[in-house]
């Protein structure tokens, strides 16, 4: 009972935490809200990311291709880009140019024609800027250029209270989920781009850097649409489900942390066998178990959970903070 009860504190010790002031700019609106009609008229299938990430500049670009389904007839869409980023161009399937406004926050995206219920689109906006740096992350988020230990560029994002918009071109909704994300991450060697699903494969440019292609073919919350990078080692282990599946276990770890992190993936197997005993199978078991360290504290980010209590055990010899967000791979994702 001594450990249920450490288990159940572990869950809501950060609830008194979990909010944040979100500051946007010129348009300081919380992520989530009434939708516009503009947002309402379609469901968004998928995301597709392509970001050159440079940490010497602290500085992104690429682009984001969305694909949704129109549900109310429309030649008006909005999406939401924080203000530190300029868009370059937007783009229907194919190629063709479309008018566009990216003021305030919000990108408005008109169509030559209005789009019929049942009709899907594709849209991709090229972007580029020096995103907004957390001023407290995780609660008050967006970017994070830390330093290993040894010195190394250390890439972390985190977005719960503020919204996907300070990473991407967003439905920043939580009513809205891609059934689909691909990230494409391009970062200088020899960092390491740990996302969200399952690795897709990992191409060397040539320029001293290399893309990482992530895929999550679940829906997951925006605000979890995220990456951690640096010159990680990659612990793979593996667990058995209550249902019998093999739950592939990944953690991005720094090297300096290896040995402590080897002795973190036996104590997570073992709170993933409690969780799974009182709350049923890990619901992500097709993609991974994902753990990255990061220069924060901590997210519950589905597949890639984010990190940072310093490997500290309490008491009762659990660490609570990685008991926590183990917890919300089953609640609030």
């Amino acid at each position: 009972m001594k450990q249920f009860y450490a288990i159940t504190a572990a869950l809501v010790m950060l609830s008194a935490l979990a909010w944040g002031q979100r500051e946007h700019g010129a348009r300081p609106t919380e992520t989530g809200g009434p939708l516009a009609m503009e947002q309402a008229a379609f469901d968004v299938l998928s995301y597709e990311i392509s970001l050159r990430v440079e940490p010497a500049r602290k500085f992104i670009s690429g682009s984001s291709t969305m694909t949704a389904k129109i549900v109310i007839p429309t030649n008006l869409i909005m999406l939401d880009l924080d203000t530190p980023f300029k868009v370059s161009r937007v783009a229907e399937q194919g190629g063709a140019e479309l008018k566009y406004e990216h003021t305030e926050g919000v990108i408005r995206i008109w169509f030559p024609l209005t789009k019929q219920v049942g009709e899907n689109i594709s849209v991709t906006v090229d972007y580029a800027g020096s995103p907004r740096v957390a001023p407290n992350p995780p609660w008050v988020g967006g970017f994070m250029w830390a330093k290993t230990p040894s010195g190394a560029d250390w890439v972390s994002v985190a977005l719960q209270n503020d919204g996907a918009d300070l990473l991407f071109p967003v439905k920043d909704h939580p009513s809205d989920k891609a059934d689909v994300t691909v990230m494409n991450l391009t970062l200088p060697d020899p960092l390491v781009a740990a996302g969200p699903g399952t690795l897709q494969g990992v191409k060397k440019l040539g320029d001293g850097f290399s893309t990482y292609t992530w895929r999550m073919t679940n829906p997951i919350p925006n605000y979890e649409i995220v990456f951690n990078a640096a010159p990680y080692r990659v612990i793979k282990d593996s667990t058995k489900s209550i249902k019998g599946e093999t739950i592939p276990i990944e953690f991005f770890i720094l090297p300096e942390s290896y040995e402590q992190g080897a002795k973190l993936i036996e104590e997570t197997k073992k709170y993933n066998a409690f969780f799974e005993k009182y709350l049923g199978p890990f619901p992500w078991r097709s993609q991974k178990l994902g753990i990255a360290e990061t220069p924060h504290l901590g997210m519950e980010h589905a597949t890639l959970i984010a990190y940072g209590n310093k490997f500290r055990y309490n008491e009762d010899g659990f660490d609570w903070l990685m008991l926590h967000e183990l917890g919300h791979e089953w609640w609030a994702n």
